[in-house]
This record gives structure tokens, sequence and C-alpha cells, in this order.
């Protein structure tokens, strides 16, 4: 049964379609070997015997050289217990959690898949599995490469890379999908910066919204002066989501028009007075006041030149417009701009907006700035202006943001500032613990990690019967792919956790993540184990 037969008699049904029809290649007498007893059971072996056929190879052709010999190995194979972890990867176990740190640690190692798993690993179709495959396939894997053209990445040159063929990017833009074309622009953008802008300049008009937006975005690598005239065409964009990411391009352009216009808006607003000095000055200042005076006056109304430049006449529902327009405005300032305009600290800024009737537009417009800008010095005031005031209503715009806050600070910083947290973890309304755990680089530092798991423990043990809350179980996942080598002993200990009863689903719940960490946890120790001889 030819493949055309095959999939027309799947979709019919062999009611409807022949199905004993000849298979088109020598596996007639297989399949009727087989002694098919009804038409379903020989549609299925006619289809699977079709498959491996078309699997197994090709016939020479005549005058074709034979292939030549794979290549001497250059790298030892990995142990069988390291294969068999990949082994069960290939076959989607865990495979998107634990598939990059198994490579990185075989690499490390100097070390190659056994050469039963190069199918399997060949036929990744994820970019980034593929890229971290790519030192582990050794010469039979890429000599392999060159029979299938479905495994020929493992043969291409990396992406980036100069021997390219001659004309593959100008043919990528103009004949490859968006999403090809999306990654060259970026490829390009991060080596020739004036090369990507002009490629971009005549089609941008042509795409469709959402896709002139991700395309504008690319800009943000290497943004330079240069691209200021471009960026402002895009200001006149009929899509308001485009023209605010141009906005935001141009207001990180230190000497934009954007941006001066952003800042002469934004001082109209904003007026402080310096604290007094003297004898007395000294003393309120170390009472906590005396820091000087913010006094803030969101504008009335604004004009269509404001919207063009990212800051959107209507406000979200439930939002007033000045409060709004003041948030919108301070958002697109760097935030160091007011440190150095009013000649004081951060800190000192956001207890003084504290005082006014503006607090959490002031507040959180300059935690938007300070993600937007990069600035770290906002970011560690911001994150302990948060902390301090969790409970205040004047700071609950800028609770939400304090993951992505954290992640401006250096990876030793957000150590230092998460671990307080683990004797009083946040509350769910303020942010999930783990998201703030997410936000730390793996592994995480023993220190910290030992302290996690002491943590939990103490936790686990004095759970009680009735359901309470929980902010450490969420937890678990990340943890199981963060621990350090050194706290992998500790981790698989035995868990203080007390039988649960029928019914009991908190317990119940912790069993069932308590096996999932400790599962994870065996795998990673192996791989280490297994690299590190």
């Amino acid at each position: 049964m030819e493949a055309a037969a095959l999939v027309k008699a799947a979709l019919l049904g062999t009611a409807l379609a022949p199905g004993n029809a000849p298979v088109g290649v020598p596996l007639d007498a297989l399949v009727e070997g087989a002694q098919p007893e009804t038409p379903e059971r020989r549609l299925l072996l006619a289809a699977g015997a079709a498959a491996v056929y078309r699997m197994a190879g090709r016939a020479a052709v005549a005058g074709e050289p034979p292939p030549l010999a794979a290549p001497e190995e250059t790298q030892a194979e990995s142990s069988p217990a390291v294969a068999s972890i990949f082994a069960s990867l290939f076959a989607g176990e865990r495979r998107e959690l634990l598939l990059p740190e198994a490579c990185s640690r075989l690499a490390a190692a100097g070390r190659r898949l056994p050469f039963a798993l190069l199918p399997s690993a060949l036929s990744q179709s994820d970019t980034s599995q593929r890229e971290a495959l790519r030192p582990l396939l050794g010469e039979r894997g890429r000599w392999l490469a060159g029979f299938n053209p479905d495994w020929a990445w493992a043969r291409a040159p990396r992406p980036g890379a100069e021997d390219r063929p001659a004309g593959e990017d100008e043919r990528i833009w103009e004949e490859g999908s968006f999403d090809d074309r999306l990654e060259l622009l970026k490829r390009l953008r991060a080596t020739d910066p004036d090369r990507a802008r002009e490629w971009l300049r005549p089609v941008f008009s042509k795409e469709k919204a959402d896709l002139r937006g991700a395309l504008v975005m690319v800009l943000g690598t290497g943004l330079a002066a240069p691209d200021e005239p471009f960026l402002e065409d895009v200001l006149n964009d009929r899509s308001a989501a485009v023209r605010a990411v141009a906005a935001v391009l141009l207001a990180r352009l230190p000497g934009s028009a954007l941006a001066k216009r952003m800042r002469d808006r934004a001082d109209a607003l904003l007026s402080w007075e310096a604290p007094r000095t003297g004898m007395l000055a000294r003393l309120t200042s170390a009472l906590g006041a005396g820091r000087g005076k913010l006094q803030a006056e969101p504008p009335q109304e604004i004009d269509k030149s404001w919207e063009r430049d990212g800051v959107a006449t209507a406000p979200p529902q439930g939002v007033g417009k000045r409060a709004f327009w003041l948030r919108e405005s301070l958002s697109l300032v760097p935030p160091g701009h007011w440190t150095q305009r009013f000649d004081t600290s951060p800190a000192d800024l956001l207890v003084a907006a504290s005082a006014t009737d503006w607090a959490g537009p002031l507040v959180e417009g300059w935690a938007r700035a300070a993600l937007r800008f990069q600035s770290r010095e906002w970011a560690v005031a911001l994150w302990d202006h948060g902390r301090k005031d969790k409970g205040t209503a004047q700071t609950s715009e800028l609770r939400p943001l304090l993951p992505e806050i954290l992640s401006l600070l250096p990876p030793g910083e957000m150590v230092a500032r998460i671990t307080p947290l683990l004797a009083a973890p946040p509350p769910r309304e303020e942010a999930p613990f783990q998201v703030y755990l997410n936000r730390l680089p793996s592994p995480w530092p023993p220190d910290f990690a030992a302290a996690w798991l002491k943590a939990v423990r103490q936790f686990v043990r004095a759970l009680p019967d009735k359901p309470v809350e929980d902010p450490w179980q969420a937890t678990l996942p990340r943890a199981a792919l963060s621990l350090p080598p050194e706290c992998f002993a500790t981790a698989l200990e035995p868990w203080p956790l007390a039988e649960p009863a029928p019914g009991e689903w908190q317990r119940r719940g912790w069993a069932q993540q308590i096996d999932q960490l400790t599962q994870v946890v065996r795998i990673r120790q192996t791989l280490w184990k297994e690299s590190m001889t």
C-alpha cells in the first residue's frame, strides 16, 4: 500500500478503504506472513512496516561511491549510568528540566554519547537542546548526520558562524519564515547593527502589528544614536503597542529628542525642598525626618504628543488619569536623573514620596524606570523600601515588582536579601515565595541551600493535621534543580513527614513533591559523580 493509500485508509477507515492493497515496497510478504486477523490490524502492520522501511535507508544509486567510514572517535564514551539517564531524557522523562544540565556535565567531562543513543539525540527538534547536544555527538554522530537531511543541523555551522554559505543570510531574509528572519536579525544586530537596521527599514511597515513589535525590539541590542531617526518614524506607527516599544528604546538613548522631551515633562511634575542644615536638621534626620520634602503635581490633561511618545491618554480601568500619567512619565526617565537633580539618595526620595498624596504612582513609576534602565542603585533602595514597608498601602503597587527588582542585583546581593525570607516567607498576596527563588541563579550557594533545606524540613516536621498556609511546597521543583552537589546527601535523607491519613491532601501533596525532588536529585547526583571520574 503506497503512502497516500495508507493515509487514505487511516482517514476513511478500513470499511470504506481497501485494506489489502500492496504496501508498494518488498514488505508485502512480511505483512501477510504475520497473518493479520482483521483489516484494521493489517493496516497497522502495513503502516509500521512502511515507516521502518523508510527509516532503514535507501538503495544505492548505480555508480555512486560507497560512503566513507566514520572517523575514529577522539572522546571517551559516557558511563552506562549516564547513558541510562540520557535514554530516559530522550524518552521524554523530565527532558526540558534536566537535559541542559546533563549535557553540560557530560561536556565538562569531555565525553560523548554512546552510539546507540545517537539517533535519539540527532532527532531532537528544540534549537537550544540541539546546541547543548552538539559537543556530545562525537565523530560518529556528525558522520551519521550526513545521511539524513533532518539531522543536517549536526553538521551545519553553529548559528552565527563565519563559514555560512555566501548569500545564505540574504536568502533567509527574503524567503525564510518569520521566526528564521527574526533570529537572523538578532544575530546580525549583534555583529553589524547598522546593516540590521537597514535591512529592517524597507520591510517594517509591511508586517503585522505584533510582528512589527517583535522586530523593533531587536534594536535594543546595540542601541545607539544612529537608530534614532528610524525609531522616531516608528513613533508614528498605527499600533499603540509598537509605538510604546519604540518610545522605550528612544528613552534609553540619553541624547535622543524623546528622552529630553520626557525629562522636561517629568521635571515639571516634581519639585524638591532640600532639608535644612544645622543642629536641629541633623537631629530630625537621625529620627527619620527632615530628609527633604517632595511635591508632586501630575498633569490635569495631556495632548497627542504625549501619546506619540508612549504615554497613553486613557488609563487602565480602575486607575486615575493623573496617577497613571505621573507613573508613565516617571517610568520613561532614568531614575538616576532624580538623584542628580535633587542631590539626594534613592532611599530618601522613596521616604519622601511616601509622605505625599501620590506615593503609589511615584514609587511604581520609579520602580518601572529602575527595571527599564537597569539601575542597581535604585533596585537596592526599592527592595529595601518595599520589604520594610510591605504592610503599608503606599507600596502596594511596588510589591508585585519586587521579584523583577531583585533580578537587577548581583547574585551575592540577591542571596543576602532572600536569606531573611527563609525565616519569614512572604505572604502569597505579595508574591509566592518560589517566584523569588526562581530568580536565583543555579546552583544555589551551599550555605543558602543548606538553610533552605533546614527551614523546609522544620516546616514539614511541624505540619499539623489540618491544612495551613504553605509557602514552601511550591519551592521544591525549583530546589530540585538548584541544590548544589554539597547538599545532595542531605536532600536524600529521610524526610520527617508523617504518613498522610485518608483525606489529608496537604500531607499527600508533600509526599508527592518530596518523592519528585528526591528522584531529580538522585539523577543529578549521578550526573555530577560520573562527570568527575
